[in-house]
């Protein structure tokens, strides 16, 4: 698809032409199949602008206190609306290369493929080396999928500032899940994790948690080259929580 605005004296507004089917449409439609990956790169460009040394921690800490009110997707959709369509257009063309999205039966898009350009994935990889970067994995609890993040990468020097970090605004904790052999995204199952609180079984790692204890993230002890690199030989896994009050977990 190639972009094209319209404006003049008349209200300003974006639509996108299909060169395969000949057809135009909206900024709206083409903005609601992004969203997500938007509000992902809007998070990532506040945060990264607004801290480093301790990003990590900074941005959990924020994301915490935020989610407790479910305000954090409105603020970060705030910081999308606010921006103009040029505000816009650069935004994404920061980060994105191109994007193929496809209609369903129904006329909806789906996202089909997302290039992003090589200046983004090698400021990626500098923040994969800091141990800062995110990778979505799913936890089940009492039945239901919850979405989090794993950090991987990180060495216990940097997991140690970034707790400390975070125990300054919030009441969390950390729970130690023992050491894994993996190999080629497989776990060893066979494997003594010499761990008190986690087992093995069915290929998945389990634990248990308080009614109370919200996750915040797991994360990886060990270090790799770069952030494309499959999980291989030893590792540590651990547990961040967020103690919250019976209040606010209703």
């Amino acid at each position: 698809m190639t972009c094209k605005g319209a404006g003049g004296k008349k209200a300003k507004y974006m639509y996108y032409f299909c060169d395969n089917c000949n057809l135009y449409y909206n900024e709206a439609e083409i903005e609601d199949c992004l969203i997500d990956y938007i509000l992902d790169l809007v998070e990532y460009d506040f945060h990264v602008n607004k801290y480093f040394y301790h990003l990590l921690a900074e941005r959990d800490i924020e994301r915490e206190k935020l989610t407790e009110h479910q305000m954090y997707k409105d603020v970060l959709l705030k910081l999308w609306t606010m921006k103009s369509k040029d505000e816009k257009q650069s935004f994404i063309s920061k980060f994105i290369e191109t994007a193929t999205l496809k209609k369903d039966e129904n006329g909806n898009f789906d996202i089909d493929k997302i290039n992003f350009r090589s200046s983004f994935v090698e400021q990626i990889d500098k923040l994969y080396d800091k141990g800062v970067v995110d990778f979505p994995t799913m936890l089940e609890r009492n039945g239901k999928l919850e979405d989090t993040r794993i950090s991987v990468n990180m060495n216990n020097e940097q997991l140690q500032d970034y707790l400390s970090t975070l125990k300054k605004e919030l009441d969390i904790n950390y729970m130690d899940l023992g050491e894994y052999y993996f190999h080629d995204d497989k776990i060893d199952e066979n494997y003594d994790n010499k761990s008190k609180v986690a087992m093995i079984r069915d290929r998945h790692i389990e634990f248990k948690l308080k009614k109370n204890q919200k996750v915040i993230r797991m994360v990886a002890i060990k270090q790799y080259k770069n952030f494309l690199a499959k999980p291989e030989g030893k590792l540590r896994l651990g547990l961040v929580t967020h103690t919250t009050s019976k209040k606010k977990r209703k």
